[in-house]
């Protein structure tokens, strides 16, 4: 036998012990779960991945934008902000050698169309005697976490954020600054949402509510070098996965694939290799990795079916109404000076707008005269109603209520760009809202595995709304497979 026939076995001997799993959605928790699987399996081809992304582009809810008109600017439609805490992103960067720029705002708060007040983000701003009373709470919190005193925790995540508040003595000036600031965090007002989820917010020892740092150069470029070391080759977008098939309870031959993912073009098109028209493709896999929304998890038809509880669960879970709507400046007029890191609340046409360019220094003119990109960031029922808002008198409403903060100026913006994430089609939201007495109940049903299916996301991460939740879960269900294969070397 030849030595070219040898190899040519011993690569098909390879290819039959290779596991592989298939990673559904390439956002950040797929995109971590398909770099976990190659980088901590024993040896390189001991795991064969396949990422199967809707979208014609990977990244998902992490979208960062730049402006035609002024292209060395960037900006962020989804994904803003990696907190001191995040740990993996914050170490995923660093493996990559993304640099990180410091993206912490100063807070205004605007009354009758003017700013009255700017505070720096660590300081407390209510009341003075609740101070003590909020650490006594956020302690007790903690104590309970780290007991895991399930009963305590299903009590307070009972009651609504507001109604938490409101007991422990905010009055209902500070209720309403509190409701300002807090519903940009969850994407509705705090009265819809559960407590823990807010505990796990703002007891977690962070003065600043993880809003810290954004990737220089925007944070799509932790995306894209995930895509890459993942390769290419592996990756297909404008795919969505419409059903999964496995052997579990069902009468297929014991030596076929566990499991079988079926897709079909997003873009219209046929997929090649004959057969019927716009005939779905085939992925046979030992494994899935199922991260799409739990919004959006009805799309997709399992058989066996799942259970009909982790369906429910599915169809229970609402995810926050956030539109982001963006304006490039010819110059940025809100800058006093390099110092100034302006934001604001406010309760007019949008909930908080904040300098998405802060730390973009250009030069060589002074900070003021360059170009800037100001957000515009609104939740709930505004976010829906700017929707269906045309652009222009969305502009027009933005820019006057920019010319009455900024008395002397007059704001004309170069450019508008926005997004409704409740518009998204693949999400149908910005990310998961867990109402009172939700957390315990669905986040566990979620979690479930389905036989050879795992399940990651954001919406089963005690980090809702932040990056960092997205990879630790897509990391923690691809080590669960790789312990599965006795593949796992770290």
């Amino acid at each position: 036998m030849g030595a070219g026939v040898c190899r040519q076995l011993l690569a098909v001997e390879r290819l039959m012990m290779q596991k592989h799993c298939v990673v559904i959605g390439a956002g950040l928790s797929g995109l971590a779960a398909a770099y976990y699987l190659k980088k901590n399996c024993r040896k390189p081809d001991d795991v064969r991945v396949t990422l199967i992304e809707a979208r014609d582009r990977v990244g998902g809810r992490v979208f960062s934008f730049k402006f035609r008109e002024q292209d060395e600017y960037v900006c962020e439609l989804g994904g803003e902000w990696i907190g001191d805490q995040h740990e993996r992103m914050r170490g995923l960067c660093k493996h990559f050698g993304l640099k990180l720029i410091r993206h912490r705002f100063d807070y205004s708060f605007v009354r009758r169309n003017t700013i009255t007040e700017t505070i720096s983000p660590d300081k407390w701003i209510f009341a003075p005697d609740l101070k003590s009373k909020f650490a006594g709470l956020s302690k007790a919190f903690q104590s309970k976490i780290a007991a895991n005193d399930v009963a305590w925790l299903r009590e307070f995540d009972r009651r609504d954020w507001w109604t938490i508040l409101r007991d422990l003595g905010f009055g209902e000036e500070d209720l309403l600054r509190r409701d300002l600031m807090d519903s940009t965090d969850f994407g509705e007002s705090i009265r819809h949402v559960g407590g823990y989820s807010a505990g796990t917010e703002y007891f977690n020892d962070d003065r600043f509510d993880s809003m810290d740092w954004k990737i220089e150069g925007g944070n799509s470029r932790l995306a894209f070098a995930l895509a890459k070391t993942i390769g290419e080759e592996n990756i297909h977008t404008s795919e969505k996965a419409i059903e999964v098939i496995q052997n579990a309870a069902t009468e297929r031959p014991k030596d076929s694939s566990n499991v079988q993912v079926f897709v079909e073009s997003t873009l219209g098109a046929e997929f090649p290799a004959g057969g019927k028209a716009n005939k779905p493709r085939k992925y046979d896999c030992d494994a899935c990795i199922c991260t799409v929304p739990a919004r959006t998890l009805r799309n997709i038809k399992f058989n066996p079916d799942l259970p009909a509880t982790q369906r429910d669960a599915a169809e229970e879970l609402q995810y926050a109404r956030i539109m982001k709507t963006v304006l490039l400046f010819d110059n940025r007029f809100w800058m006093r000076d390099k110092a100034t890191r302006f934001s604001c609340m406010t309760d007019s046409v949008s909930d908080f707008m904040f300098d998405a360019t802060l730390a973009q220094d250009q030069g060589p003119l002074r900070i003021n005269e360059q170009p800037g990109i100001l957000c515009s960031y609104s939740v709930g029922d505004k976010a829906d109603d700017q929707a269906s808002r045309g652009p222009e008198s969305l502009r027009q409403a933005l820019e006057s209520i920019l010319g009455q903060l900024f008395p002397g100026t007059t704001p004309s913006a170069v450019a508008i760009h926005r997004y409704a994430w409740q518009r998204d089609d693949f999400t149908e939201g910005a990310y998961a809202l867990y109402r009172p007495s939700q957390w315990f109940d669905l986040s566990a049903r979620l979690k479930q595995k389905h036989y050879d299916v795992h399940f990651a996301g954001e919406h089963i991460a005690d980090d809702q709304g932040f990056m960092e939740g997205a990879v630790d879960t897509g990391e923690q269900a691809a080590e669960v497979v790789l312990k599965k294969w006795g593949l796992k070397v770290r």
